[in-house]
């Protein structure tokens, strides 16, 4: 059975270097290193990126959001398996959780590193 999962992340914690923006954060990007496969991509700036692959039977849906605060949550779910997992010994909601946390975590941090170095200047 595949494992449908979602974890989130605050974009600007307490002790972050600096605070990102959501201009900042709401880029198209492309991943190196990996077999090509087919996917659908649905954009809606400052919001949501839909990633469908027939090829994997996967959904992949990035999330901007907020909470009570006003501070920025970026959000990864995941439907019909998670890329990387295997599918015949499922992984605890905390593993998961540890895992996918830790994509958001270094997708956060390649934002800020593109922020520093003047890549992304908005």
């Amino acid at each position: 059975m595949p494992t449908n999962f979602a974890a989130s992340r605050r974009i600007n914690p307490a002790g972050a270097p600096f605070k990102l923006t959501e201009a900042q954060v709401t880029r198209k990007v492309s991943f190196g290193g990996n077999p090509p496969i087919t996917e659908e991509i649905e954009f809606f700036e400052s919001a949501i990126i839909y990633f469908n692959s027939a090829d994997m039977g996967t959904s992949i849906t990035n999330i901007l959001s907020y909470d009570e605060d006003g501070e920025m949550i970026l959000t990864f779910s995941f439907g019909g398996g998670i890329p990387g997992t295997p599918s015949d010994s499922p992984l605890t909601g905390q593993e998961l959780n540890k895992m996918i946390g830790g994509g958001i975590d270094h997708c956060i941090q390649v934002f800020r590193d593109l922020v520093k170095n003047g890549t992304i200047t908005v």
